[in-house]
């Protein structure tokens, strides 16, 4: 196999390994949730033996998840959010996979230790990373970040509109130092907000007469405006509101083994995290210049990066999100969390003829069960039983499909049905399905049986979401500096911080003034 395609794909999908047993170890980088490594193997999910006969049986799952019915409706919260827990994980977690640095080294950059610091966006900062800023003139230009623009294009005044932090520099081609944030237009534009977030605070920052302080400082608004939106707007959004004042109550389990290893649990990364993929929707309409304010498809419109089209900016073809679109009262909806994928994801969308991942048909549904196959991610039994003690206190929680195996069973068999493409895996997925796949089904369940309703994750997904983002947050506690950047965060806001994604974009909409 040609070096630049085996390292696109998941270990699972190289030819060459498809012989090798389960359960696997998981990766470097990685461990199983509530310990410091890795799992007993018992506890991690084996499949049905080999990786072949277990991609078989995958295969059968990802046409079931795009094919199979899917109800009406939407998962009650705005589509933008999905996006912004896109990019959410990209900061909790930055990749090293090949794929996103083929040509070059990865980034050195302590991605691990500092979650929810928006790494994604600064890199190791304006000293060890200068290309990355540069914005404006005068002395605190070294010390803005860079931002890309539209144009120049039909409209005049549009021309100068950021688009996201995409510096014409061949060490940070896309945006900023993370390549995924250019994953599609609109995670991309999240980053330019925040970005310019960062440098309207730098500016308005005016008690701070060193640069370097004055960055700090703007930093830290922008850094607590961030978390402030993760835990008071997103999570809300995601999270059974029992599961989430627990955490709220009582933190992360999983702190104490985040405070001893770098290392990031599977279950987040290769399962729960990878479920948001089934709240896109299969088209968007992305703002009034891009197809005369009328829906895209998801397919056509994740094709449009700065990565996958890097003149589409320069010669007109503006992408500009309009964020009452994506956040707010009048936005268009998420689709519903329930084991169903836009077909789109069967075509590879984001992704040209000659990606590696297009060439193989490893579409992006069955690259999201493969990673679990691979990355050792523990049962649904074991992993209940970590949060058995957790989840087991709430009121009815002995029905909840996650603590009841018997119950669990029937809601997978009901949703296998009479799929003849299932039937010889039919027990084995019944008994012990995939965690990424029982995430969803358990999602989609009613709230009495430890669902979400179709509307947010239900009792597991919720926790295994939070657990990184709970961990995160205690570990970055530093109540001195939250008081400090509280105080700041007056001056660059004029009052009270937004709590709310759409109160963000409202700050640098076109009838704004400020910013």
């Amino acid at each position: 196999m040609h070096p630049t395609l085996r390292r696109s794909l998941p270990l699972s999908l190289w030819p060459d390994a498809r012989d090798a047993a389960l359960p696997a170890d998981p990766p470097e980088g990685f461990r199983n949730i509530l310990g410091a490594g890795a799992a007993p193997d018992c506890a991690r999910w084996r499949g049905v033996g080999s990786m072949l006969e277990t991609e078989r049986m995958l295969e059968a799952l990802a046409f079931r998840l795009i094919r199979g019915p899917a109800r009406e409706g939407g998962a009650g919260f705005p589509a933008g959010y999905a996006y912004f827990a896109q990019f959410v994980t990209h900061d909790l977690h930055f990749s090293t996979d090949p794929e996103f640095y083929p040509r070059r080294d990865v980034p050195h950059v302590p991605w691990r230790r500092r979650r929810l610091r928006l790494d994604s966006i600064y890199g190791e900062g304006p000293e060890d990373a200068p290309y990355l800023y540069g914005e404006g003139v005068g002395q605190l230009a070294d010390w803005r970040l860079r931002i890309g623009r539209f144009g120049p294009g039909p409209i005049p005044r549009l021309t100068v509109r950021p688009r996201a932090g995409c510096p014409a520099d061949p060490r940070a081609p896309q945006c900023g130092v993370d390549e995924r944030n250019d994953e599609n237009p609109v995670v991309a534009q999240l980053a330019g907000l925040f970005m310019r977030l960062h440098n309207r605070a730098l500016d308005r920052l005016t008690a701070y007469g060193d640069p370097a302080e004055r960055f700090a400082a703007a930093r830290a608004v922008t850094e607590a405006t961030f978390r402030r939106l993760v835990f008071d707007d997103l999570l809300p959004r995601l999270l059974r509101p029992d599961v989430r004042a627990r955490y709220e109550r009582e933190g992360a389990l999983d702190e104490p083994f985040a405070a001893q290893t770098d290392d990031m649990p599977v279950e987040f990364t290769h399962a729960v995290s990878r479920v948001g993929h089934a709240l896109v929707r299969a088209d968007y309409a992305v703002g009034r210049t891009v197809n005369d304010g009328h829906a895209v498809n998801v397919a056509y419109m994740l094709r449009h990066t700065v990565k996958r089209d890097p003149e589409a900016f320069r010669k007109g073809r503006l992408w500009r999100v309009d964020w009452p679109a994506f956040f707010g009262p009048e936005a268009q909806a998420a689709d519903p969390f329930e084991p169903h994928v836009s077909v789109f994801f069967a075509e590879a969308p984001g992704l040209m003829p000659g990606d590696a991942a297009a060439r193989t048909r490893a579409h992006l549904v069955l690259r999201d069960l493969a990673r679990g196959m691979e990355g050792g991610v523990q049962t649904v039994t074991a992993t209940a039983a970590g949060f058995a003690r957790r989840l087991g206190r709430e009121a009815g929680s002995a029905r909840w499909l996650a603590l009841n195996p018997l119950r669990r069973a029937g809601a997978m068999a009901r949703w296998i049905g009479a799929d003849a493409r299932l039937a010889p895996w039919r027990r084995a997925l019944a008994l012990d399905p995939p965690l990424y796949l029982f995430t969803l089904v358990e999602a989609a369940a009613p709230a009495a049986a430890g669902g979400g309703d179709a509307l947010r994750l239900g009792a597991l997904g919720s926790a295994l979401f939070a657990e990184p983002l709970y961990a995160a947050r205690a570990l970055n506690g530093d109540a001195a500096a939250a008081a400090r950047s509280d105080a700041d965060g007056t001056v660059v806001f004029d009052g009270a911080p937004p709590r709310t994604m759409d109160a963000l974009a409202a700050l640098f909409s076109p009838a704004s003034s400020g910013g």
